[in-house]
């Protein structure tokens, strides 16, 4: 062997070890086959791989047995034979039956006269890049935001189910489109401006209005990151409807100004203390006090405090700030600018104003309120002194008929004593008669509201009186009962009626016609003055008198009655004249 043919041998031997270096610390998997798939060589990284200990192991194997579908590989070799190559992702069986994703790639390899002599595949594990992918999937379309990845100059790449369905475009039709696209034109020149901008930065949140298929308007927040995607730059957005958003951010603005219409106009003062400075003070405080708020806001409240209330105002004011149990409300006086002492209520609590802790204090003027305590309390003695002056009984009831309160009267003594029956009902006290009148009257006071009053005769101190009941509705279930004494008024008016009685005997009787006459008109005939004229006293009375009397003696008789009426009884009343019966005869 000449030297020249040596030193090739030796650079071709040399080459092969190479190149089976390369081939042996690929860490891809790679196989040789023969035209009938039979395994002639495998590298470590296939022996890794598919879960095998030794070549041995393997070689002489039919690369059939580690296809998961044989009609897919049947389908790859075809293509092989027709173009010589062929890559993509193919799924494959490790030995101990498990599934793996591989990136797969195989082509045929032939000899110097071109004849295909074997075919090498090769094998990229991706089962955790294809799960990973999963994983991202899962999350990418379960998330409620929009989310869509499209390249700098706008045009989408990507985008989750979410984003489909709000915007109402199918995905093929959402891929063909750029975010200008979807963006309504008077907004579209701000958004590229603000997205510009951001990404300058790194990202963050731009706001825009979206428009879907339907022509809809919607306010939308977008979040955008600078990303990598498929290796070339790109923007991730996530999109979020803020069409509620801002509806609650609107309706919470109103609130605020209601609110801040009610703190300024409301009827009570409302004031912000810090460290015992005042921090705020609505209209209503700055018309109580008469200051402007320029001459009190930062100043002490407590110097607006009466002198004799600065203690207790302050202790409270500490105590709240320390958590102390203390009462929301107390009266206290302050001063007003002109020096006068206005009588308020306050009620404090602890808030977070401005960022810091702060003591609100509402606050009411109480002047009229007092103005009117002192004149109930002047009422209520004045009341006081009417009733002690009152000699009657006074009970209340339930509506029932049970006795609940009395008071008593220094001239009228109860039935029984008040042990026997505050507590009881009236059927339980009192005579069967009385008790039925009272729940009677009762009664008829709760349907028509008004007074109902009835007499009675009751033994009490072993004497028989006679008493007036006066009941009326005190409230929604209570009666109130004045009984008075009125034994004197009924045996003056018995001893009146005997008179009465015993007089009109006598001039019903009497052998003189006897009248009464009022304004001319006869009001009173005695049965005398009847049987002397032969009137019936229906047809006599409510007549003028000067009917009666005889013709020549009307004018005569009416100088009479005038003077005896001018003179009051002190003109002699005897006189003549004559009348005239029914049937007209002179009498």
């Amino acid at each position: 062997m000449t030297t020249n043919l040596k030193k090739h041998i030796s650079i071709f031997e040399k080459e092969l070890s190479l190149k089976n270096q390369a081939i042996e610390s690929s860490i891809s998997a790679i196989a040789l086959t023969d035209l009938e798939g039979e395994i002639i060589y495998i590298n470590s990284s296939f022996l890794k791989m598919f879960g095998f200990n030794s070549k041995n192991d393997f070689l002489s194997g039919h690369s059939s047995s580690f296809w998961n579908e044989h009609t897919e590989i049947t389908e790859i070799i075809k293509i092989v034979q027709e173009k010589g190559y062929w890559s993509g992702e193919l799924s494959v069986k490790k030995r101990n039956g498990s599934k793996l994703i591989t990136l797969f790639s195989a082509n045929f390899i032939r000899d110097n006269s071109e004849k295909t002599v074997a075919m090498m595949a090769s094998f990229i594990d991706i089962s955790k890049q294809k799960e990973l992918e999963k994983d991202l999937e899962t999350i990418f379309s379960s998330i409620n935001d929009e989310i869509a990845i499209f390249t700098l100059d706008g045009r989408f790449l990507e985008a989750n189910q979410v984003t489909f369905d709000k915007l109402g475009y199918t995905k093929d039709e959402l891929i063909q489109m750029t975010v200008m696209d979807i963006t309504p034109p008077e907004f579209r020149e701000a958004l590229r401006e603000q997205i510009f901008e951001k990404l300058e930065h790194g990202g963050g949140v731009v706001e825009t209005v979206s428009k879907h298929k339907d022509g809809s308007l919607v306010s939308i927040e977008l979040d955008i990151r600078p990303i990598e995607y498929k290796g070339d730059h790109a923007i991730i957005a996530v999109a979020r409807d803020t069409t509620e958003r801002k509806k609650a951010e609107a309706a919470l603005r109103a609130s605020e100004e209601k609110y801040a219409n009610l703190v300024e106009n409301g009827n009570d003062a409302i004031i912000m203390l810090q460290d015992g400075l005042l921090k705020f003070a609505n209209q209503k405080f700055i018309d109580i006090c008469g200051f402007s708020k320029d001459e009190i806001i930062g100043k002490s409240f407590f110097d607006l405090i009466s002198t004799e209330y600065k203690e207790i105002v302050l202790k409270r004011y500490n105590k709240r700030f320390s958590s102390e149990n203390i009462p929301n409300n107390y009266e206290i006086e302050l001063f007003s600018k002109d020096g006068n002492h206005i009588p308020v209520e306050i009620s404090g609590s602890i808030i977070e104003y401005e960022g810091n802790f702060a003591n609100m204090a509402i606050i009411r003027d109480i002047t009229e309120r007092k103005i009117m305590e002192q004149k109930l309390r002047e009422t209520d003695l004045k009341n006081q002194a009417i009733l002690n002056a009152l000699p009657d009984l006074i009970f209340e009831c339930t509506i029932d008929g049970t006795i609940i309160d009395y008071r008593p009267s220094l001239e009228i003594e109860t039935y029984v004593q008040p042990k026997e029956f505050l507590g009881k009902n009236v059927n339980e006290v009192l005579p069967k008669e009385i008790a039925d009148r009272i729940v009677s009257s009762i009664e008829k006071a709760i349907q028509t509201k008004e007074l109902q009053r009835f007499d009675y005769q009751l033994l009490t101190a072993g004497k028989l009186n006679y008493f007036e009941a006066r009941l009326v509705l005190s409230g929604e279930d209570s009666i109130l009962a004045i009984v008075s004494d009125i034994t004197e008024r009924k045996i003056a008016e018995i001893e009146l009626r005997k008179s009465e009685e015993k007089y009109s005997a006598l001039v019903e009787n009497g052998n003189d016609g006897i009248i009464i006459l009022q304004d001319g008109l006869l009001k009173f005939a005695n049965s005398k003055m009847l049987e002397m004229t032969g009137y019936r006293l229906e047809e006599a009375i409510e007549k003028p008198f000067l009917e009666y009397v005889y013709d020549n003696h009307r004018d005569f008789v009416f100088d009479k009655y005038k003077q005896k009426l001018e003179s009051g009884n002190k003109l002699q009343s005897r006189y003549e004249f004559d009348i005239l019966s029914k049937n007209g005869n002179k009498i």
